[in-house]
């Protein structure tokens, strides 16, 4: 299966008509909203003022946005919901809005089958609602993630020179980067406070304990079931 990622309506009629060109459209598209982890299609002032319309706003007008592809096609194109989707009930109002099902990110870092290492998960853990920060990405794009001594530093306008480059981006600027987004990620994944770059959800102060996938799939369902 083939998917693309977009964040809203006009990305995913943009990219579709790219594929389009090369003769093959998506499988499904994911629709990531303002309060996703890691990188966001959205403009920095919107973030930062919260004036990015609703995720549900956003699915809606992606459905209507495939209607033609789907047409001709010849079979639907499936949309689902990511960013900022936390309960059961999230999921129902997404699938009242036209998605076909949701992404849940964040809270699946806190359960025993995450391959991360423990410290990764216990930052995320420990995080409040005024740890999470907008970061500049090297590739030119906003970032959710919290703020560690890594994101202060670069707060403060420090460059972190990349030691060594090796061309993971195709956006980032080669030579002038002011830090390596790839060893970032890489150390705070093995759990390094100090120099990792800890991408999460804007909901990640809601974390409340490591719980098994089984135990979450049994709450979104009975909550899901409860709304719908």
């Amino acid at each position: 299966l083939l998917a693309s990622v977009v964040s809203g309506p006009r990305a995913a009629r943009l990219i579709l008509r790219a594929w389009r060109k090369q003769g093959r459209l998506p499988d499904f598209v994911l629709v990531e909203g303002s309060e996703a982890g890691g990188h966001l299609g959205f403009d920095r002032r919107e973030l930062r003022e919260r004036t990015a319309p609703s995720l549900a706003e956003l699915v809606a007008r992606t459905v209507e946005a495939l209607a033609p592809f789907a047409r001709e096609l010849g079979r639907a194109i499936p949309v689902f919901a990511a960013g900022g989707l936390w309960t059961g009930a999230d999921a129902a109002r997404m699938e009242a809005a036209g998605a076909a099902g949701v992404q849940f990110a964040t809270r699946f870092i806190a359960t025993p089958e995450c391959d991360a290492s423990q410290g990764y998960k216990d930052v995320l853990l420990a995080a409040r609602q005024q740890d999470v920060a907008l970061v500049d990405s090297p590739v030119g794009m906003p970032g959710r993630a919290l703020r560690t001594p890594l994101v202060r530093r670069l707060e403060e306008r420090l460059r972190l020179t990349p030691t060594r480059c090796v061309d993971c981006l195709r956006p980032c600027p080669r030579g002038g980067a002011p830090y390596c987004i790839a060893r970032a990620l890489i150390r705070a994944v093995r759990g390094d406070y100090e120099n990792g770059l800890f991408f999460c959800g804007a909901g990640v102060h809601r974390l409340e304990g490591m719980r098994s996938v089984a135990r979450l799939m049994e709450d979104w369902t009975t909550e899901w079931r409860a709304f719908a």
